[in-house]
């Protein structure tokens, strides 16, 4: 009986230890994905509205569509745009509301806005304070913000 495990026997280990991690990553981005997306009702938008929450939007028009944050708006409330029609869409802020994107953060007020760069532009935002802040936790595109 050998005391010490072959070198076979180490790249096995190592491989399925590799293997373990990496399925537990998937698992994980699986499950934020998952999370993100499921709880939100989509349906075409074709006009300007009131962002409502648990609604994702498909931006489904030549000139672009505005979607305003709500007014009152509890913190983990979800919404969620993409763009289908030619004119893209613009998420736009009411008076002492900011959208955080990344490091950025737009200029406080009606004076912010996120906007796709291309049509097809995709984002998911979440209200991060009562009311005012607002998050982007998954965007797909090119997308703009006032800062």
């Amino acid at each position: 009986m050998d005391f010490f495990p072959s070198r076979d026997n180490i790249l096995n280990q190592n491989m399925m230890e590799q293997n373990r991690v990496t399925s537990n990553i998937q698992a994980q981005i699986d499950v934020i994905t998952t999370t993100v997306f499921n709880y939100l009702v989509w349906g075409d938008s074709t006009a300007d509205t009131i962002l409502v929450k648990d609604t994702g939007y498909i931006a489904n028009n030549i000139a672009r569509i505005n979607y305003t944050l709500p007014a009152t708006a509890d913190v983990g409330d979800r919404y969620g745009i993409t763009g289908k029609g030619a004119g893209g869409w613009k998420v736009v802020q009411g008076a002492l509301q900011r959208i955080h994107f990344g490091t950025l953060q737009s200029v406080s007020g009606a004076a912010g806005y996120l906007q796709s760069g291309h049509f097809s532009d995709t984002v998911h935002i979440i209200c991060i304070t009562a009311n005012t802040d607002f998050r982007v936790v998954w965007a797909n595109g090119d997308i703009d913000i006032n800062i």
